[in-house]
Order: C-alpha cells, then sequence, then structure tokens
C-alpha cells in the first residue's frame, strides 16, 4: 500500500478467511464462504478422471484475493520468464527491472547463504519464511543429491536443483496481501474499505473515460466515483468478465450476449494459461519409529498438535501441503541450462490421507475412479509425485454466459489443446520413477511403486507411451496458477488488452492491476507474482499522478 494523501476506495466480497496454515487445504473446500467456485467447460482433452470431464477451479471472494485462501506457497520464477515478458514489447518488466519489486515486498525471516542474500527483502510488508522440516523430507534430499542434483534457494540465483519451498507465513500465520499490505493501513483517514460489494459495472463519461463503479451491497445498487482512475483487480476471471460486462472485449461476442460494445478489444478473455499438474504417480513407505509423517488423520487429531500451535505456533499445523522436497529440472541439455521445464513436488499426503474428502470428492473427482485407484491404500503411509509443466503451450478462454453480471462465466482452460504439453508430462514420468528407485528411497523408507492399473487406460499395457498418454490426460489437474486473460503488450499486438503500464487499451481512466495482465505463465506458482505486480502498479500510479 502506497503512501498518499489522495483517497483510496476497496470493494470486496468477504472480510476474512483461514489463517491457520494447514487449513489451506480446506479454505478451497466446495463449503466455504471464501471462494468463487468456477466449474470449466467440459474438456476434450484432459480431465478424464474428473466428472464429465470438468474441473472446480477456485479464485480468493475475500479481502486479500486467493493470498488469502492459497497453498501459501511462494516461489517468483525464472529470470527468463521476466525477460520473455520484455521481449514481447512489455518495457520495464524484464527480470533487473522488477527484481527490486519483489525484494521490496518480501521481509525474509528464513536462513539465507551469502550467495542468495542479494536476492531477497528483509524489510518489506509481506514475511516469507522456510518450510519446516520433515522426517522424509531427508530421504527425498539424500535421493536427489544421489540423482546428481544440488540444493538451491529457487528464487535466488541456480534454478536447477531441490529444496524445500518458502511460504507467505508469519509467526505461524498465514501471511495474505490483506495481512501484508491492506490491515495496517486501515485507520487512514484517506482509505475506505467496503465489503460484502460485487462490482457489476465499470462507468464511463463520454470521452470513453472511466469515472466509477457500480457495485451491488446489501441488495441495493450502488455507485462509488473515481476523481482520477478506476483500478480493477478482480483476478484472471473476474477482471475480464468485468470488462466484458462494462462494453470491453471481442465485439461480436459482446454482441452475441446482448451487450453493446463500447470499444473492441479482441484479447479480452482469451490467453487463459495455467500449469497442468500430473496426480497419482504413488508409493507406499515404512517410517523409522521415531519418525512421524507429515501428515495424516493421526496426526492432525493429536493434541499435542493443537498444543503446539496453540502456545507457540509451531509443529504441523504452521505448514500447509505436507510437501516434503521439490526437484527442478530441464527435460533434456538443449536451451539455456538455467531454464527448468518441471517441478517435482513430493507430497506425503497422497488422495486417499483424507479418505478422498477434499482433492477427490471437492474436485469432481470420480467416484468410481477413486475406489479403484486410491481407497485400497487408505490408512498407509505413502508419499505422491505430483509433476507441474512449467512452460505449457495450452491456451484457453474466458467467456460470457449472459450479460447478467452475477452468472458465472464460461472458463474453458482447453488443457493439452497442444499435444507438446502430453508428450513434455509423457517424458517427465521416467525421472519421477527413477527417483523412487533410488538407494535413498528404497534402503531408507522401502519405498514401493504403485504400479495399479488405472481405470479407462487398462485396456493399453501398462508403463507403455500409450498408456501414459492416457494416464496424463485422465490424471492431470490444475496447478492452480492460472493467469493471463487481459495480456499486457503494446497497442501493436492484436490480443493487447492493457499496456506495459497496466492501462486498458482504447479508454482512459482505468487500469487492471492483477495476475490476468501476465502476457506468458511464470514458471512457478503465481502469488509472488501477483505481490510483485501489485508493487510495480503502484509505482506506475504515483509516477502517472505525480505522486513521486
Amino acid at each position: 500500500m502506497f503512501k498518499t494523501r489522495n483517497k483510496l476506495t476497496f470493494l470486496a466480497f468477504i472480510p476474512d478467511s483461514y489463517q491457520i496454515p494447514a487449513f489451506s487445504l480446506y479454505a478451497y473446500s466446495r463449503k466455504s464462504i471464501y471462494n468463487y467456485y468456477f466449474l470449466t467447460t467440459s474438456q476434450k482433452n484432459a480431465l478424464y478422471a474428473y466428472e464429465n470431464n470438468k474441473l472446480v477451479i477456485n479464485a480468493g471472494k475475500v479481502v486479500g484475493g486467493s493470498s488469502a485462501v492459497n497453498y501459501l506457497l511462494y516461489y517468483r520464477g525464472n529470470r527468463r520468464d521476466y525477460d520473455r515478458w520484455a521481449a514481447l514489447g512489455n518495457t520495464g518488466w524484464d527480470y533487473d527491472t522488477v527484481l527490486p519489486y519483489f525484494k521490496k515486498a518480501e521481509n525474509y525471516e528464513g536462513k539465507l547463504s551469502a550467495e542468495d542474500l542479494p536476492y531477497h527483502g528483509l524489510g518489506g510488508p509481506l514475511s516469507v519464511s522456510n518450510s519446516i522440516w520433515f522426517d522424509l523430507s531427508k530421504y527425498v534430499f539424500a535421493a536427489a543429491k544421489e540423482m546428481g542434483f544440488e540444493k538451491i534457494d529457487p528464487n535466488a540465483k541456480k534454478r536447477i536443483g531441490y529444496f524445500l519451498p518458502d511460504y507467505t507465513i508469519k509467526k505461524g500465520e498465514r501471511h495474505s496481501a490483506a495481512e501484508a499490505y491492506l490491515k495496517p493501513t486501515l485507520s487512514r483517514p484517506n482509505l475506505s474499505l467496503q465489503t460484502e460489494s460485487q462490482v457489476i459495472r465499470i462507468l464511463f463519461n463520454n470521452k470513453n473515460r472511466a469515472i466509477g463503479v457500480r457495485y451491488m451491497q446489501g441488495g441495493r445498487v450502488k455507485q462509488a466515483f473515481a476523481r482520477k482512475e478506476v483500478i480493477i483487480s478482480a483476478g484472471v476471471i473476474n477482471s475480464p468478465k468485468l470488462l466484458m460486462l462494462s462494453g470491453i472485449g471481442p465485439k461480436e461476442h459482446l454482441r452475441s450476449v446482448g451487450i453493446k460494445p463500447r470499444v473492441d478489444v479482441p484479447g479480452v478473455g482469451k490467453n487463459f494459461q495455467d500449469h497442468m499438474t500430473l496426480h497419482g504417480l504413488n508409493w507406499l513407505i515404512k517410517m523409522g519409529p521415531n519418525e512421524v509423517p507429515a501428515m495424516s488423520f493421526n496426526t492432525f487429531l493429536s493434541p499435542q498438535t493443537y498444543k503446539d500451535y496453540k502456545e507457540k505456533r509451531t509443529g504441523r499445523l504452521t505448514n500447509p501441503l505436507a510437501l516434503v522436497g521439490v526437484i527442478q529440472r530441464k527435460l533434456g541439455k538443449e536451451g539455456d541450462p538455467e531454464m527448468s521445464d518441471l517441478i517435482y513436488h513430493f507430497f506425503q499426503a497422497p488422495y486417499w490421507t483424507d479418505r478422498g474428502i477434499l482433492h477427490a470428492r471437492e474436485r469432481l473427482f470420480k467416484d468410481e475412479v477413486y475406489q479403484d485407484y486410491y481407497a485400497p491404500y487408505e490408512g498407509r503411509d505413502g508419499f505422491d509425485v505430483q509433476i507441474m509443466l512449467q512452460v505449457p503451450r495450452s491456451r484457453g478462454a474466458v467467456t460470457l454466459r449472459s450479460k447478467s453480471p452475477f452468472e458465472p462465466p464460461n472458463v474453458d482452460p482447453n488443457y493439452f489443446e497442444h499435444p507438446d504439453d502430453v508428450e513434455d508430462l509423457l517424458k517427465s514420468i521416467e525421472f519421477a520413477l527413477e527417483v523412487g528407485r533410488t538407494r535413498a528411497l528404497r534402503e531408507g523408507v522401502n519405498a514401493t511403486f504403485i504400479d495399479r492399473p488405472l481405470i479407462g487406460c487398462k485396456h493399453l499395457p501398462w508403463g507403455s507411451d500409450e498408456y501414459w498418454r492416457c494416464f496424463i490426460r485422465a490424471m492431470s489437474t490444475t496447478g492452480h496458477h492460472f493467469c493471463c486473460t487481459c495480456k499486457m503488450a503494446p497497442a501493436t499486438d492484436p490480443m493487447a488488452v492493457v499496456s506495459p503500464r497496466l492501462r486498458v487499451h482504447g479508454v482512459d481512466g482505468l487500469r487492471v492491476v492483477d495476475l490476468s495482465i501476465v502476457p506468458i505463465v511464470t514458471s512457478a506458482t503465481t502469488n509472488a507474482v501477483a505481490i510483485m505486480i501489485g508493487e510495480r502498479a503502484a509505482d506506475f500510479i504515483k509516477e502517472d499522478h505525480g505522486m513521486l
């Protein structure tokens, strides 16, 4: 939050969210009031293990947005991600320019080497801390080292290697954008926060300048007017929706739902990107007598677990994911040696850990698939490896169903529309199996891969390329890192929606500041990127209004 004497008004839906990190898993429950739940369109190339080939995807419906309900991971991505943005004509978005904004936002509370220190901030508003250590982590780390990898800080110079992730956690509690930026400033006389409010349209004058917004609050239609500009930060799905409801978007699509086009901007809602993530590679393990699983019902329900958290804000409840290790690697030897293609997340919480309550049934995973593939292992200790495709090629879209602001839009991720995405994941599987065969995991915890054939793919020879392609199309799902539906690019790009200073093309007085402006998804989780975009936008706004 930048300091200014100008008046700022924030409109948000729900006031607060989950603060205990371990409960972040359940913030995505469909019973939670803190989320929007968007049902994707049926996917012809993916989600075969899900009901009607559809998926529920979430976005924060709360002050702080998705930073208040996400899994708290803090990855920035690769230097090359931002240099690619700049190469598209987005001046001021190269890595050397955005790194100071990452550092400005960050208050790193973990341990840093002298080599990694220059890449981190130590006094910013957003607390970032190390993961707690798990007993299984030492075996995963030993396996990665056995495979020839070195330990790295993924947010510093090196990108190929193994590590435990950082999280946006402060003193054992979630540290969202609202906690970091908004709550410390609520006493300012020039700041107004209106909750339980849904913006339904942007208001313009006859010169195509945004002058305010119309919103619903308590069943009543209200309006808020801007003296300088309107800033939209409604997220990857709702920002393009709001632009289109206001007449900014592909003109033929707007007319098809009864909206009079104000400005023809073909790229609004296009360019949807997400990290497809392969699930279902599972191992059974046997921990030592004094070793504790990262997550289990017994651990969760233990009185000691709650005592540790209540009294000292320590223990298992301070970690959101049971993520016991991560490996980043390249697919081949060609190209940039420091540009990784794949992230392997090692979770000591396979889908059967919670009896399929959250990860399976809440996500519309077919019950017959769960019962056949996962249920036989309920109560057993194990881990799964989830493989995230860092540089997807498939592109989807967000479109309107109608001109009603209260009807959710169509969300078509178009997963695996590009065949290379399937082929890249196919090439990734053997490495995961090799890690499972290392001496560190075999002898350390008796890791045994579950080679159970998947329903829907049993007609194919297990382990063949044909089987794995079927498996990938069935078991891959969202990485929760969608972006890019209001693409940032110069006006010469036919799909551009906002300029490099985040102003909407074709109108005045309107900016978009959220992950929808990203032109190409970064090679990591996206929360840190969203925070950086906010910091960058703050300087643009101050510069443009003479406040610097």
